[in-house]
């Protein structure tokens, strides 16, 4: 499995990607959040990461993840 630790990790409501390492938005301060500042997109003008949702990537890492671990199954 991918290591989910390195991508960003959800879409903002600006539709760039945030929260996590490589993201389109800047990181905060003093207290360091990976892509939950400004976008940086070029004519963004999103001033803080607001989640959407989660990025493909993400949600098919849970999807496979769930149904490996019984998450999702029905009791």
């Amino acid at each position: 499995m991918k290591d989910m630790s390195k991508v960003a990790r959800s879409i903002c409501k600006c539709g760039h990607k945030g929260d996590g390492p490589h993201s389109d938005h800047s990181n905060t301060y003093p207290i360091q959040q990976d892509g939950y500042g400004r976008c940086m997109v070029i004519g963004c003008n999103c001033s803080q990461f607001v989640w959407e949702r989660f990025t493909d990537e993400m949600s098919e890492y849970y999807r496979v993840g769930s149904s490996k671990s019984g998450w999702n199954r029905e009791r």
